[in-house]
């Protein structure tokens, strides 16, 4: 494999409100808890972008591993902090900033555009963190969500435009360990707020969490059939969303979570996630936004990720192969001097030739 960090745009999204009836148009990239075989977690995630309309071209990404040991530094500050990784990574990443990936010891994160979020300045007195660099420090650090909630308790984390986009990059994470705990990570007036989202379990970008709860709630009051808890015929799940915005698709997601039957196999399982985002896919092209730099104009969903928790698999698939492809993380050395690797994670099968079954 080589080395490769690409110079890339971050996830931007807009704000969208928590009513169904007053959505503005929004960016919106998605996780969620799936519906897994067995007591183990299984993550589906989208990742929304522009394109270049000439080119074709999406949203750069490399998928990367970083060995125990690696080096790494923030930036934002006179002297910003510097570590290496206790524990071995792998990921999705914009030139080197992993905003969707796995530790080896079964730590998930993902971050998404949140621009309901503010933080605190920097506070030189704590490990001091931008905001762009979480991905890579909860991964090299933390075992679990507990560890992971208490560690960033103790951290400032902090905005700066002195970055390789010249921008702030708000994020609120989602966080998924191997025991099925799952929390939503927000920095809200200054202060980190943690939520439980074991249950719910859909996050997309702004507006905060607990809204995209309050909006799920009404839309089920409104639409008792879609109520799993409820003695209704399901039918054809009339009242459904079916837009594009944040919100419209967190609330759609966690109801196609809800009825979505329990997976016998792993197989199964994964192919019923596929099923969910491909609901909430961005058909290339058709849907388009005002923002900042490439995130903005055309849109596309770029590519979608899912993590099998209980056999440390991670899968992707993108805009110009819908083939899946696999990584085993389990196969993946990060022995301390190992070299960071990673490839482009574009140009991959297109499709499979059976000729020869009818032949």
């Amino acid at each position: 494999m080589k080395k490769s960090f690409k110079k890339t745009a971050f996830v931007l999204g807009l704000v969208a409100t928590a009513s169904l009836g007053a959505i503005s148009s929004a960016q919106a990239c998605l996780v969620y808890l799936g519906a897994s075989n067995n007591e183990h977690p299984l993550i589906g995630r989208t990742v929304e972008f522009g394109f270049d309309e000439q080119t074709q071209t999406s949203f750069a990404t490399d998928f990367i591993n970083f060995p125990r040991e690696s080096h790494f530094t923030t930036y934002g500050a006179d002297k910003p902090l510097s570590w290496t990784n206790k524990y071995g990574f792998s990921g999705m990443a914009h030139e080197g900033l992993v905003s969707d990936g796995i530790n080896e010891k079964g730590l998930y994160v993902a971050m998404l555009w949140f621009a309901d979020g503010k933080y605190a300045p920097r506070n030189e007195s704590k490990p001091s963190i931008a905001s762009g660099s979480l991905g890579n420090w909860i991964l090299s650090h933390y075992a679990s969500v507990d560890e992971a909630v208490k560690g960033l308790s103790e951290t400032s984390v902090y905005q700066s435009a002195d970055n390789h986009l010249g921008i702030e990059l708000p994020m609120h994470l989602q966080l998924v360990d191997k025991q099925g705990k799952a929390v939503v990570i927000e920095y809200i007036d200054g202060e980190m707020t943690v939520t439980d989202n074991s249950e719910f379990g859909v996050m997309t970008n702004s507006p905060k969490i607990g809204d995209h709860m309050v909006a799920y709630r009404e839309l089920l009051d409104a639409n008792p059939h879609l109520d799993v808890s409820k003695p209704s015929v399901k039918g054809m799940l009339a009242g459904l969303p079916g837009g594009y915005t944040a919100v419209e698709r967190s609330v759609k997601t966690a109801v196609l979570k809800d009825l979505t039957p329990k997976p016998k196999t792993k197989v199964e399982a994964i192919n019923q996630v596929i099923h969910t985002l491909n609901n909430t896919d961005y058909v290339k092209g058709a849907s388009s936004f005002p923002s900042r730099g490439l995130s903005g104009g055309a849109q596309e969903t770029s590519f979608i990720t899912i993590i099998d928790m209980e056999n440390n698999d991670y899968y992707y698939r993108t805009v110009d192969s819908q083939v899946l492809h696999k990584v085993d993380i389990d196969k993946v050395d990060y022995s301390q001097g190992n070299p960071v690797t990673s490839f482009d994670i574009y140009g991959g099968i297109q499709y499979i030739d059976v000729t020869y079954r009818v032949q």
